[in-house]
């Protein structure tokens, strides 16, 4: 009997040495607490897998990736090839700690102007540049299964969102072409500035411009789309609606209307705006 115990506390020591080596046994000092890995010319891809955490996403003056863990789980940081991926892995086992929330800061360089990546599934992730180190983007995607995401002082040539529930909100960001695909949740856009190409099934998309400056074409299969638009903006407003309705503030010289179309211009008539209604609701607000 006494045997048998002795091999039972064995078995059970190493399972949890394995365990929390892995980062899955939050009260033993093992597991991946920082990582850093050099930022050189062959990267051209950030990749940040990030659930279950708060993150604060820290743009500086810097030539290396690091990320700083508080709290339980794993954190890594490793390069492939030309990609660089952050990932954190949540505790499988929480032992007495059901209601913390871990906090990871991640460093990037500033002056980093290749593609980032990031995919979160709960939790929140901050990411705001300042000034001096604002980030200037080749391609931005971000995908959202749920949680809170802020961005601010952000551009990219190309951005790309999909949302499958939880809330974006960003400020200052521009986009030569953004394409955000809404499945459910609510993103907000304050003085944005870009191109976009919007397809929302379902949730909201408000999005107030800081100068309307490239086309706008939206498909609402349902949900609630508001552009706050200058007042001062020169477009042509065209909309297709087969059930929901379009509010405009602005006064239309009309091109063409027919059955539930409308062509008008305002202003100048320079940039396109462009909405499809299946069903639910667009504003067409003056700002």
């Amino acid at each position: 009997m006494k045997k048998v115990l002795i091999l039972f506390f064995v078995i059970t020591g190493i399972a949890i040495v394995y365990y929390a080596a892995a980062g899955n046994i939050s009260w033993l000092p093992f597991g991946g607490k920082n990582k850093e890995v050099r930022v050189t010319d062959k990267v051209d891809q950030l990749e940040l897998n990030l659930s279950s955490a708060n993150v604060e996403i820290i743009p500086e003056k810097r030539q290396t990736v690091k990320a700083e863990l508080d709290g339980k789980g794993k954190i890594s940081v490793k390069q492939k090839g030309k990609a660089i991926r952050i990932d954190y892995s949540p505790p499988k086992i929480r032992v007495f700690s059901f209601f913390d929330t871990p906090e990871i800061k991640i460093y990037i360089p500033g002056h980093f102007d290749k593609s980032i990546s990031l995919e979160t599934g709960s939790g929140k992730v901050e990411f705001a540049a300042g000034s001096e180190t604002a980030m200037e983007l080749e391609n931005f995607d971000i995908e959202l299964k749920s949680g809170q995401i802020l961005l601010e002082n952000l551009s990219a040539e190309k951005l790309s969102l999909e949302v499958g529930s939880g809330s974006i909100t960003a400020k200052e960001l521009r986009a030569e072409k953004g394409e955000f695909e809404i499945n459910s949740g609510s993103v907000r856009f304050k003085e944005y500035t870009g191109e976009m190409d919007i397809q929302l099934n379902s949730g909201s998309l408000n999005v107030g411009l800081k100068e309307l400056e490239a086309p706008i074409s939206a498909v609402v299969n349902s949900g609630n789309l508001t552009l706050a638009v200058p007042e001062d903006s020169d477009f042509t407003l065209e909309t297709n609606i087969a059930s929901g309705r379009v509010i405009n503030d602005f006064p239309l010289k009309i091109k063409k209307q027919e059955n539930r179309k409308l062509s008008g211009t305002y202003g100048k008539g320079t940039h396109e705006i462009y909405i499809d209604i299946n069903s639910g609701k667009a504003n067409i607000l003056k700002k």
